[in-house]
C-alpha cells in the first residue's frame, strides 16, 4: 500500500488566508485606521473632559475650604499673637483673656451663619413689611436656606404677635400701595408651605401680600396673615 501525502493541499491552506491579508488594498487599512482614530475620539474626548471638569471642581472647592479655614482661624491666631505680647508685661490676663474668647466667637459666628437667630428672621419681617417688628412679636417656627457662592438664599418664618399687633399690621399693608395681593402658592412651594405652617393648613392663611424691591426685581417678599388674627408668614427671596 501506497501513502501519498498532500503536501499541495496543506500549503495552499495555509498559504491562502496569507496571502489573501497581504493583498489588502492600502485604502481599506487607511479606512480601519480612520475609524479607530474616530472611535478613540468619541469615547477617550468625553473622558477626558469630565476628567477634567471633576479636577476643576475639587480643586475650586480646595482653594474655598484653605480660605474659609484661613479666615476663621484669624481671629485664633492674631489672639494668640497678641497674647506672646503681653504675657511679657503685666497685663498676660488680658492676652488670656483674648486667646479664649477668640475660638468662642469665631464658632458662635460660624453657628449663627448656619442657624440664624431670632434676630434675623425678624430683621426679615422688617424687610418684608417695611415696617418694625412690633415688641410682642415672636418667631414659632423658621427656616432657611445655605447662600450660594452669589448670596442668593431664601428664609421662612412663623412669627406670632399679639392681636393689636395684628390688626394694626393688616391694616397697614393692606392699603399700602407697594403691596399686591396674591396667593400664596405664588409665591411658595408646597413644601415650604407646609413645613413652615406646622399643623395649620394653607387654608388658614385669609389674605398674602407681596411686594419687590425697586432696584432688583428678583428679590421678592411676601407676608401671610392667618385667620388666628394672630400669626403671620414671612417669606423672603433674596436672588
Amino acid at each position: 500500500m501506497h501513502v501519498y501525502l498532500e503536501r499541495p493541499l496543506i500549503c495552499s491552506t495555509i498559504c491562502y488566508p496569507l496571502c489573501s491579508i497581504s493583498s489588502q488594498p492600502i485604502s481599506r487599512l487607511k479606512n480601519t485606521s480612520k475609524s479607530i482614530s474616530q472611535l478613540l475620539a468619541e469615547n477617550l474626548v468625553p473622558i477626558l473632559k469630565e476628567i477634567g471638569d471633576t479636577v476643576f471642581v475639587l480643586a475650586f472647592w480646595a482653594l474655598v475650604i484653605f480660605w474659609g479655614l484661613l479666615i476663621v482661624s484669624a481671629p485664633t491666631a492674631a489672639a494668640y499673637f497678641i497674647h506672646r505680647w503681653l504675657k511679657k508685661t503685666r497685663f498676660r490676663i488680658v492676652g488670656l483673656l483674648l486667646l479664649t474668647a477668640a475660638p468662642l466667637w469665631t464658632v458662635y459666628m460660624a453657628y449663627t451663619a448656619v442657624y440664624p437667630t431670632d434676630s434675623f428672621y425678624l430683621s426679615e419681617f422688617e424687610t418684608a413689611t417695611l415696617r418694625e417688628a412690633p415688641m410682642s412679636a415672636i418667631v414659632v417656627r423658621k427656616d432657611a436656606s445655605y447662600p450660594d457662592f452669589h448670596g442668593d438664599y431664601c428664609s421662612t418664618s412663623f412669627i406670632r404677635m399679639s392681636e393689636f399687633d395684628y390688626a394694626q399690621l393688616l391694616d397697614e399693608v393692606s392699603k399700602d400701595s407697594r403691596f399686591e395681593l396674591v396667593k400664596p402658592e405664588e409665591v411658595m412651594g408646597d413644601r415650604e408651605l407646609k413645613q413652615i405652617l406646622g399643623e395649620c393648613d394653607v387654608k388658614d392663611l385669609a389674605q398674602c401680600y407681596r411686594h419687590h424691591w425697586s432696584e432688583d426685581p428678583r428679590k421678592s417678599f411676601m407676608v401671610g396673615f392667618l385667620n388666628d388674627r394672630r400669626s403671620v408668614v414671612v417669606y423672603v427671596i433674596r436672588m
